[in-house]
């Protein structure tokens, strides 16, 4: 999807890619709430993608996001909250929020079976 935007495509990969390492991290702590942290991780990594966005929508208001928003309409009608929240956002973020959605997708069942092994 990003093929014709080379310069857009480079800055959202190095943005999902420090969101995940950054994740991780947040993760790895093992804090009171690691979820929460790695949710933080994720927030700012969507207001840099949200800049982004905005500094190429030249570029991107002459490319075809129909694909997009059936990703995003689909997500709307998901039961799991998580992914009905992140559709809403889709927009305003604009290309990569869907792998922001898989990085929370991820954190979600680290942080489960986490406390399913603490459990034990």
């Amino acid at each position: 999807m990003l093929g014709p935007l080379p310069g857009y495509a480079v800055e959202v990969a190095e943005i999902i890619r420090d969101a995940a390492k950054n994740q991780a991290a947040a993760i790895k702590k093992r804090s009171n709430e690691p979820f929460a942290e790695a949710a933080r991780e994720r927030s700012q990594a969507a207001r840099r993608l949200s800049r982004v966005r905005r500094a190429h929508r030249r570029e991107l208001d002459g490319v075809s996001l129909d694909r997009w928003q059936a990703a995003a309409a689909l997500l709307g009608s998901d039961p799991r909250e998580l992914f009905r929240k992140e559709s809403k956002r889709f927009v305003k973020r604009g290309l990569g929020a869907a792998q922001l959605t898989a990085l929370g997708a991820d954190a979600m069942q680290i942080v489960v079976k986490t406390a399913q092994e603490k459990r034990r």
